[in-house]
């Protein structure tokens, strides 16, 4: 009577050696990318010189209104600029980047905030 065992391949090293695949380089924060640093840079650097943008943002909301045709459009607009400001406070609410969370929320409500006052 035979018994059949199943063959152990070596696959070249044993519990001591590192595995590559557990080393998961891209679950770092979102502080660590290279734009979300240069931009938190350039925010800070620019102190007063953040409030033109305000207007930019509102200013386009506005425009954006005359663009879009329809109601759902324009609600669609409205919902964007809220998501954009949300995402903006939810997503690097852990980060080290104050700055630039503060810019996404409020160029996100500025948005809404332009298309809603021309609509009414």
């Amino acid at each position: 009577m035979a018994m059949h065992h199943t063959q152990v391949v070596p696959t070249g090293g044993g519990a001591e050696t590192s595995d590559a695949a557990v080393q998961r380089q891209w679950r770092m924060p979102l502080s660590m990318s290279s734009l979300t640093s240069s931009c938190e840079h350039f925010l800070s650097a620019s102190v007063f010189d953040r409030g033109p943008w305000l207007v930019v943002a509102f200013a386009a909301g506005i425009g954006s209104w005359f663009v879009l045709g329809n109601p759902w459009q324009r609600s669609a607009a409205i919902g964007a600029g809220l998501l954009l400001a949300l995402s903006g406070a939810a997503v690097w609410r852990k980060t080290e980047s104050p700055h630039l969370r503060a810019a996404l929320a409020t160029l996100g409500l500025m948005f809404a905030a332009g298309v809603a006052v021309i609509w009414l």
